[in-house]
């Protein structure tokens, strides 16, 4: 609906008495905002507190509209003001896999997700609400019309993130693809049962290097080269298996499997549920080597399986993440925090990147973030 059709529909609608004789403007938004699933605060291995959620915006007009800035307050003050280009490059747009750059304009009824992370003050003890503000221009490119639209006070999510044991042992363990607001497991929204989710939103890919950075030593297509490949991964606490596989055969390295489903996308897992609707996933295990069933009690660091490279993976690794339900991909992806490990350095990419390392640092109560190198006890 344009803005002028919407006017004059809201005229007839003042003159009949369905709506009181007020501005147009002031009642119709040109941009649907809200925010599919609240917030955590979650503390990272640089020390600092993150608010990771996503804004859902779709362009309710027949014409082009620009989110020009993003607001983000509490009662106290501005925590982050977000504008050009940088909500274009946090931008994903829904049906297509192009990237934004410079303005964010939707074009007429375009949708898609902004995603934050809001960096907290410190102390990090915030229970919200969080106030969001979305600014929208649309109309006459010279003269448009400015809309300020204030979010509901968003309540932060009632559980705090879990404090877990290590997945793995030893290290060093590169955090690939991790935490971060550009990971590619930070932008995968996935529609499945008519619901879209962020299922690794906190996802990591752990893959094991060595004190220059390498992840592997001789012939590159050969698993066995690889220093992940045959590491144990351990259970994070003491829970019960909610499922499990072990039969899929490992992928040739730098080749995924055809043919992939949604039962096939982990390769060979564990799934432990934890308790209070937490589920934890370990991904791509070798075959045969998962020794533990649906309905197995564990305890914190009983080895559950060993690392491969099977399902959806062109490299032996660890996949490993939180969420609110066992469902493959079906689920919301949940902050943690392990109780302890040591960063060791940093890397500047998941694979080809160089590592700059450095003396052990102690972290406690932290997740790692993304191409971090951690070591666990």
């Amino acid at each position: 609906m344009s803005v002028s059709l919407s006017r004059t529909v809201l005229g007839v609608m003042v003159v009949l008495g369905l709506l009181p004789p007020v501005n147009a403007r002031e009642l119709l938004d040109p941009v649907a905002v809200r925010v599919p699933f609240a917030p955590t605060p979650v503390r990272g291995d640089d020390g600092k507190s993150y608010l990771v959620y996503e804004l859902s915006v779709v362009n309710m007009l027949e014409q082009p509209v620009t989110v020009s800035r993003v607001e983000v307050r509490t009662a106290a003050g501005t925590l982050q003001v977000i504008e050009s280009p940088d909500l274009a490059a946090n931008f994903r747009p829904f049906g297509s896999s192009r990237e934004m750059a410079g303005d964010l304009t939707l074009d007429a009824g375009m949708s898609g997700l902004i995603y934050m992370a809001v960096v907290l003050p410190q102390p990090a003890e915030f229970h919200g609400p969080l106030l969001n503000r979305v600014v929208a221009k649309a109309g006459v490119r010279d003269a448009p019309d400015i809309y300020t639209i204030q979010l509901p006070p968003l309540p932060l999510a009632l559980q705090t993130p879990m404090t877990i044991g290590p997945p793995l042992r030893g290290g060093p363990w590169l955090v690939a693809n991790g935490p971060s607001n550009i990971s590619g497991h930070r932008r995968l929204a996935i529609t499945l049962n008519g619901r879209t989710t962020i299922f690794q939103r906190y996802a990591i890919d752990y893959i094991k290097i060595d004190s220059q950075g390498r992840h592997y030593t001789g012939a590159r297509q050969n698993n066995r080269s690889y220093f992940a490949e045959g590491s144990q991964a351990i259970a994070v606490a003491d829970a019960v298996v909610s499922a499990a596989k072990n039969d899929m055969a490992e992928n040739v390295v730098g080749q995924v499997a055809p043919g992939a489903t949604l039962d096939t996308v982990y390769g060979n897992f564990v799934v432990l549920d934890l308790g209070s609707g937490r589920y934890a996933i370990y991904a791509h295990l070798q075959p045969g080597s998962v020794r533990v069933k649906a309905g197995d009690r564990v305890r914190l660091g009983d080895t559950l399986g060993l690392v491969g490279n099977t399902g959806n993976s062109v490299v032996p690794h660890l996949h490993f993440q939180l969420a609110d339900a066992a469902a493959p991909l079906a689920a919301e992806g949940l902050p943690y925090v392990h109780s302890h490990f040591e960063r060791l350095g940093h890397c500047t990419d998941d694979l080809e990147g160089s590592c700059t390392m450095a003396s052990p640092e102690s972290i406690a109560n932290a997740i790692p973030l993304n191409h971090s190198v951690v070591q666990f006890p």
